[in-house]
């Protein structure tokens, strides 16, 4: 009795062991898909510094467009509070976030503190440490591989050091940089599943034809700094662009897919999203798989993340990663 009582025990682990081989780390396991979602931009330049309309001009047209978040990110330049140009954030229902554009060396965004100095790609984004604040690296494409300091090795090393670095900038305004994408492929073919890098898209606003071509949405139960700092660390959120091939002249704008909810049951991850016409799915670099799941199969040569894309003749929308472990 004894003896089938054992051999039923490391049996029943054995099936457990099997049906957890592989392991999903999933960025959205905490959001409740009725949430809201709200629309963002958190790379906004002003006559603050070298942006073509002042700050309330600014804040106006996002508001205009139903954006919720914005951050002012003005190179070297706290654009903050909002009340110094006469704007309340709760009157216009939005959230504003404290940000600048640090921008000596490598550009590094700079939220949630007062610091305006720094240098360089690590300086900088230590200094964003030791106030206190988030980091994420702007645009990496406008230096990599020109620059002898933006390489893969450079950027891993980084984001290994400082926590509070939490994503990459992977599209920026009309996507000037494709590669963006390729070099966050890289950083996470390095880093994860232990250290995830989460993908931002913005506008980097500096002229009205800038204005809504790319932009990030969080999933957040209330419009508070305290729920969107969390959702920022976490990967809450996913990033959207419009496709800068089609004509601005046309009368029908068509916006990208929108995300209703992702699910992860066992191995497979699931998405639901609203004219999705395609989705992709990019493991460490390479396109292994379309549709709307993916089941992840047992392998000795288990990726280390897989992420989505999903498109449609208005544009691409991107997942955060998700990381992968035996």
């Amino acid at each position: 009795m004894l003896f089938r009582h054992l051999l039923a025990l490391i049996l029943s682990q054995l099936v457990i062991t099997s049906a957890a081989a592989v392991e999903v780390d999933n960025p959205y396991a905490a959001v409740d898909w009725q949430w809201r979602q709200h629309r963002a931009n958190l790379h906004t330049h002003t006559t603050e510094s070298d942006g073509q309309w002042s700050p309330a001009r600014t804040i106006d047209a996002y508001h205009e467009l139903g954006y919720t978040i914005l951050a002012l990110a003005d190179h070297d330049n706290v654009t903050y509070p909002w009340s110094r140009w006469d704007r309340d954030p709760q009157v216009l229902g939005m959230l504003a976030v404290q940000a600048n554009e640090l921008s000596n060396g490598h550009h590094v965004g700079s939220y949630f503190s007062d610091l305006n100095t720094g240098s360089g790609l690590r300086g900088n984004v230590e200094e964003v440490g030791k106030a206190g604040g988030i980091a994420v690296i702007f645009h990496p494409g406008r230096y990599f591989p020109d620059r002898d300091w933006a390489t893969i090795d450079n950027y891993v090393s980084v984001y290994q050091d400082n926590p509070h670095a939490v994503g990459l900038e992977v599209v920026n305004q009309r996507d000037r940089y494709p590669n963006d994408r390729e070099i966050w492929d890289a950083i996470l073919t390095r880093l994860m599943p232990e250290r995830p890098v989460w993908g931002f898209a913005n506008d980097d606003f500096h002229r009205p034809h800038h204005l809504g071509y790319s932009w990030t949405m969080f999933l957040m139960p209330e419009l508070t700094l305290e729920h969107f700092r969390h959702a920022m660390v976490g990967g809450a959120f996913y990033s959207m662009a419009r496709d800068m091939t089609r004509s601005e002249e046309q009368d029908i704008v068509i916006l990208p897919p929108e995300i209703r909810s992702i699910t992860v049951e066992g191995s497979t991850i699931t998405i639901d999203a609203t004219n999705a016409e395609g989705i992709v799915w990019i493991a460490d670099g390479q396109e292994i798989h379309r549709g709307p799941s993916l089941t992840i199969p047992e392998s000795d040569n288990l990726p280390n993340y897989v992420r989505a894309e999903l498109y449609n003749p208005g544009g691409t929308t991107f997942t955060n990663p998700f990381g992968l472990r035996r």
